[in-house]
């Protein structure tokens, strides 16, 4: 593959996103069959993701390390989770935020995370930056 200038090694062109509406079912099914991309579940439409840079990483690598800093320091009980934990809003929206507090039951580290588990208190943000 190619080197980037600044990121290592170059990304493939983008995937067409399928056409029309999708359940968090389908959206799961189709996205897992991808050879490459990230993507989100909007309100049933599929977005695109763009190819992370070293600013946005570092961004949210910060925002990750705060978060577990200001939870042990709190003496909580939650966690922090770095970005790539799919969290399911509802059956039409399904994000992967940068950052994550969960702060109810822990779910099984291969279920994916739900918005309205039972105990709740999850917060999701996406890191924004260059």
């Amino acid at each position: 593959m190619a080197r980037h200038p600044y990121i290592g090694l170059a990304r493939a062109e983008p995937l067409p996103a399928p056409p029309g509406k999708m359940t968090r079912e389908m959206y799961h099914r189709w996205a897992e069959a991808q050879p490459h991309g990230r993507f989100e579940l909007v309100a049933g439409e599929v977005v695109a993701m763009a190819p992370e840079r070293v600013g946005h990483a570092e961004t949210k690598a910060m925002a990750w390390l705060l978060l577990r800093q200001a939870i042990a320091a709190a003496g909580l009980s939650c966690q922090a989770l770095p970005d790539r934990v799919t969290v399911v809003m509802d059956d039409a929206t399904v994000y992967e935020p940068g950052a994550l507090v969960n702060c109810g039951e822990r779910p099984d580290r291969y279920r994916r995370a739900q918005s309205g588990d039972r105990g709740g208190g999850g917060v999701a943000g996406h890191a924004r930056g260059g």
